[in-house]
């Protein structure tokens, strides 16, 4: 008799331990989606909010801030952003981007400055999603760096 209840105890353990992992595997999408969703919420508003920040660079002081490593902020954009303003996110790191062109954009000579901002991820998805949630300008990927320039014309200097 003690075997048989023992028997049981552990068949009903191992139902619940299989209905479990099927509700834990009909979840799993559902929490990646709404994970993939919040990243590329922080990382749009984080993006948007440099883009305001160069644009009041420039209208300011006539030309765009410097190039700057990945994942630090450019010194030019410290007094713009919010206090405590990282390039650093969670699994993801952004980089201002400022290519000069001395003569000029190909076809268009008026066109001396490319500037945006480059997001560096391992998470393909939260990539993909931020770039199609920007507005203006043109994006581009290579490899695991997602690239948005939001502006290309000339200094005002």
């Amino acid at each position: 008799m003690r075997m048989r209840r023992l028997g049981d105890k552990r068949l009903a353990a191992a139902i619940a331990l299989v209905c479990t992992a099927v509700v834990v595997r009909l979840a799993l999408p559902w929490l990646d989606v709404r994970s993939v969703h919040a990243r590329a919420t922080e990382a749009t508003a984080r993006i948007d909010t440099i883009r305001d920040a160069a644009e009041r660079f420039i209208e300011e002081g006539g030309r765009w801030p410097a190039e700057s490593a990945p994942g630090i902020v450019p010194p030019e954009l410290v007094p713009l952003l919010p206090e405590g303003f990282s390039f650093e996110g969670d699994r993801y790191s952004l980089d201002w981007e400022h290519w000069p062109l001395p003569k000029g954009l190909p076809g268009d000579s008026t066109i001396t400055n490319l500037v945006g901002v480059s997001m560096t991820t391992d998470w393909t998805e939260v990539g993909e999603t931020t770039m199609g949630r920007l507005h203006g300008g043109s994006a581009f990927r290579v490899a695991d760096t997602f690239t948005h320039v939001f502006s290309a014309r000339r200094e005002i200097r």
